[in-house]
């Protein structure tokens, strides 16, 4: 014979894994089954006259109620159980209590933090740096949806004019010599045309080439155009291209130790500042050490030259001849009594010439033979006549002539031609006049010029052969653009500035070398500060993220760092002496929270207190003493914030008083401060040398009030570490619950030659988290705070991946949609694969697999059978692949190390078809 189960009590037993505690021995039909079976029972003969089983029945009424009572009993009793436990309960006051058991502070929102980008007004703060205490309020310009949020800085700004816009080095002035085969000029400053005659100038107005016997005069042989508007003049055929200048021609070597910077004068320090590169700190010592304010230093560099050895060119537009060039006869010329020297005839066997200085001057006819000079002299001059009239020649005007010189050989008794030379002078005076000579006549241009020209002497010049090059014009030469991109952890800037100091905030903008077209903005860091000739040299802590097309480039400069939040006062009451632990709460909140180098990474920015003396925040009462001024903040379930004074020996009571006890906080935090970039643009109170502000990044951080589910999964993590960090597994335990990150991955990593702890980190979001963000220098000190000292640990923000898949799924024909509507199953397996491989759902390097996907859109309603298509990475080659991985730690192309990824489903729409 079988026995027959009783309907209570029912098993109690619970296997492993499931998210909830059976312990409901019955629920109201058992237990009244089970009393019902209880009057029937042999056992009780007194009630076997109960026949009825009525719920009308008065007996089976009272059951029914007391089924009801044990219903009830079962189910809080169940409830009271799950809710014991961390996995299972439920109720947030739960959590938090079984949290608290082992010291866990749930954690409360955290402010997002933003640097801000200020604008001074150029009006009224002209010159030099003034500085702005920490508070300025910067609202947001909401959009749709939002409410103006509030950030406030909480570091100094240190403002400045020129610091609203600042420009690297694009341009560095040509610096051409005579061995260049020409020079860089733009086309559209002046029209320089193939057979053009151009001369070199030096500084002191000198044309090279007589000194050296080498030619003044170069023609144009080849005009080539670049791809950067000017166009390649090349004065020696064939000759190479000169290579525009790079970074490596502008920078200066670094002084070394055994370097001294000269401070004795001012021509000694800008001669060694352009020599080498020197740090700040010296250039400030000798600038002191001279008398000298470190930006009349700046300004006289950025006046310095940076080409003043460099040649002009020179081109010649007007080529004009000699009067009597084409005579036929040879007759002869009269003197002019009032000149020096004249054209004049030679004996048959010579050739007539121009300018013989050598030899002698025709003088007037009544001067004796004795008194014709012997020799030259050098502040001798001579008068020249040109074929015509040349209005374009003026006292002043530079002259080349060329052409064959006739000289003396006592081998052959006779004059003889020369190579052809050139040579350059000043002309003294112009005037027009009316001549006849060789059987010509006609008004010429009269020219008075030295002797000299150019440092030789001009004598015996043949008339037919000899040219004149006037109307000289400077060729304007153009700044040539640098080709290098911006990037790295170093950036020239185009004057030197040496208010500029280590630790300071800088924003970098431009347009990405990778993404043409793309533009991008960076904070950086600055390291050090070096003075490198006329320019000025940066070296930022961590290396631009990005490259840049350096003509885009923008640097930044008044930057300040500023978190959400607004500044409160409240009274919060009355202390009273008599009462232990005393509790107050904020009216208002939520109360602000920034990242902090903590062991949770968070700090209150709240001041209390009590009769105008200060007191401090503990995270218990039992740590402090009993004349300790000590309190605690309780973040409660609804954001308020209550503050509990000490009592019992545990902290010091407070002092009776009247409204004694005040609170200077700030309010505002959590995911409403997560806003976009140019959002935080209106300043609350403007001072007068401030014109503006934005935010040229989003801000960052910006945690929520810690939820159910991150209660559960970081409760237990302190008692993990033990507050100390040792295994590979404390490090990553202790950076996930790091205030503001929520995702960690720890990894050994080698760091050059030594093997170190490699973190990978993010955020609430999936938007990478700043290298210099606040949240990990503040984890970074944390970890060297509890960590064995000299063990090393790199952090490095998480790198999102993407992939994106295609598959073809047979619907349950009961499950097809009617009326041509989009295919509810379908949508159904999008929507299952967005929330499995969102951000919230996915671990850093967690792969994704191929069966994974399949189980996922088998197991949505309405799918019989699933055909996958196509999974893979968008940065890989399409495919099917059985597993899709996420790059680990490794170095990338600059020796950087680069955090792990996170796969998550690309935002594309995912390609589904019914079958």
């Amino acid at each position: 014979m079988s026995m027959i189960d009783k309907p209570t009590p029912q098993s109690t037993e619970v296997r492993a894994g499931l998210p909830a505690i059976r312990r409901r021995i019955g629920n109201h039909g058992a237990f009244k089954e089970a009393m019902l079976r209880g009057l029937r029972s042999r056992h009780r003969p007194g009630l076997s006259g109960l026949l009825t089983s009525s719920d009308e029945d008065w007996t089976i009424a009272f059951l029914d109620s007391f089924a009801g009572v044990l219903d009830t009993l079962s189910f809080y009793n169940e409830r009271l159980i799950n809710e014991a436990y961390l996995g299972t309960a439920t109720e947030s006051f739960s959590l938090q209590e079984l949290a608290a058991l082992v010291g866990y502070t749930p954690t409360p929102a955290v402010a997002a933090e933003a640097y801000m980008a200020f604008i001074a007004d150029p009006t009224v703060l002209e010159t030099g740096v003034a500085e702005l205490p920490a508070g300025l309020g910067i609202k947001s310009v909401p959009e749709e949806g939002e409410l103006p949020q509030t950030f406030e800085t909480v570091e100094p700004l240190r403002l400045k004019a020129a610091w609203n816009s600042i420009h690297p080095v694009t341009v560095w002035p040509q610096s051409l010599s005579r061995a260049q085969a020409g020079f860089y000029a733009d086309p559209s400053q002046i029209n320089l045309r193939v057979g053009d005659m151009v001369a070199f100038q030096d500084a002191g107005g000198a044309l090279l080439g007589v000194t050296s016997n080498l030619p003044v005069l170069r023609p144009v042989s080849k005009i080539v155009k670049q791809a950067n508007s000017l166009a390649w003049i090349e004065t020696t055929a064939g000759g190479a291209i000169t290579p525009v200048p790079g970074l490596s021609d502008i920078e200066r070597v670094e002084a070394t130790e055994a370097d001294t910077l000269s401070a004795g004068s001012i021509d000694a320090l800008t001669a060694d500042l352009d020599a080498k590169q020197w740090p700040r700190p010296e250039v400030l010592e000798a600038t002191e050490a001279l008398g000298l304010a470190p930006a009349d230093l700046a300004a006289t560099l950025a006046a310095t030259p940076r080409n003043g050895d460099s040649l002009t060119p020179v081109v010649f537009r007007e080529k004009c001849k000699f009067f009597g060039h084409n005579y036929v006869s040879r007759p002869k010329i009269k003197s002019d009594a009032n000149d020096d020297l004249i054209l004049y005839d030679l004996p048959a066997t010579y050739q007539p010439t121009v300018l013989s200085a050598q030899r002698y001057a025709l003088v007037d006819e009544a001067m004796q033979e004795a008194e014709k000079p012997s020799g030259v002299y050098p502040n001798q001059l001579f008068s020249v006549f040109l074929d015509r009239k040349y209005d374009s020649l003026v006292a002043g005007s530079l002259i080349v002539i060329r052409g064959r010189q006739s000289i003396w050989s006592n081998e052959a008794y006779a004059y003889v031609n020369t190579e052809v030379v050139e040579r350059w002078s000043i002309v003294e005076s112009v005037e027009t006049v009316s001549i006849e000579a060789y059987g010509l006549s006609g008004e010429v241009t009269k020219l008075r010029i030295p002797v000299f020209w150019g440092g030789n002497a001009v004598y015996n010049m043949l008339i037919r052969s000899a040219e004149l090059f006037i109307a000289a014009e400077p060729v304007p030469l153009p700044d040539l653009p640098l080709v290098d991109p911006i990037g790295g952890d170093a950036i020239l800037l185009d004057r030197p500035d040496f208010d500029f100091a280590p630790g300071q905030s800088v924003f970098v903008s431009g347009e990405r070398v990778d993404l043409p077209g793309v533009s991008a903005s960076e904070r950086a860091t600055i390291a050090e500060v070096w003075a490198n000739g006329t320019t000025l040299r940066l070296t930022f802590a961590v290396p631009l993220t990005h490259s840049y097309l350096r003509p885009t480039v923008t640097l930044t400069g008044n930057v300040a760092r500023a978190t959400h939040g607004e500044a409160k006062h409240e009274i919060l009451g009355s202390g009273d002496a008599k009462v232990p632990f005393q509790r107050f709460r904020l009216k208002t909140g939520p109360l602000t929270y920034v990242s902090a180098e903590t062991e949770t990474g968070r700090a209150a920015e709240l001041e209390v207190r009590v009769d105008g003396v200060r007191w401090h925040e503990v995270s218990a009462l039992d740590q402090a003493g009993p004349n300790d001024r000590v309190y605690t903040v309780t973040t409660r379930e609804d954001g308020s914030s209550e503050v509990m004074f000490g009592g019992a020996g545990m902290g010091a009571v407070l002092p009776t008083g009247e409204n004694n006890v005040e609170a200077f906080f700030r309010v505002g935090a959590g995911a409403a401060g997560r806003l976009k970039a140019e959002q935080l643009t209106l300043l609350v109170s403007k001072p007068r040398s401030l014109k503006g502000v934005r935010n040229p990044l989003a801000p960052s951080g910006g945690a929520s009030f810690a939820g159910m589910e991150e209660i559960r999964s970081n409760a237990t993590k302190g008692m993990e570490t033990l507050g100390r960090i040792v295994s590979l597994n404390d490090y990553q335990t202790f950076a996930a619950a790091f205030a503001g990150i929520t995702k960690a991955k720890a990894s050994w990593s080698w760091v050059g030659e030594d093997q170190h702890v490699f973190l990978t980190v993010a955020g609430e979001d999936e938007a990478p988290l700043d290298p210099e963000d606040a949240v990990l220098t503040n984890l970074a000190a944390a970890i060297a705070a509890q960590s064995t000292p000299g063990s090393g640990a790199t952090l490095r923000p998480a790198r999102v991946a993407r992939f994106t898949l295609s598959a073809r799924l047979l619907i349950d024909p009961d499950y097809r949609a009617t009326g041509g509507s989009a295919d509810p199953v379908l949508n159904a397996a999008r929507v299952a694969l967005r929330a499995a491989y969102a951000y919230g759902a996915r671990q850093i390097g967690q792969p994704v697999r191929a069966s994974d996907v399949i189980t996922l859109l088998q197991a949505v309603a309405g799918v019989l059978a699933v055909d996958l298509d196509a999974l893979h990475r968008t940065d890989r080659a399409v495919g099917l692949n059985p597993i899709l991985r996420a790059s680990v730690p490794r170095s990338g192309v600059q020796g950087d190390l680069l955090g792990a990824e996170i796969l998550l489903l690309s935002a594309d729409p995912v390609a589904l078809e019914a079958i």
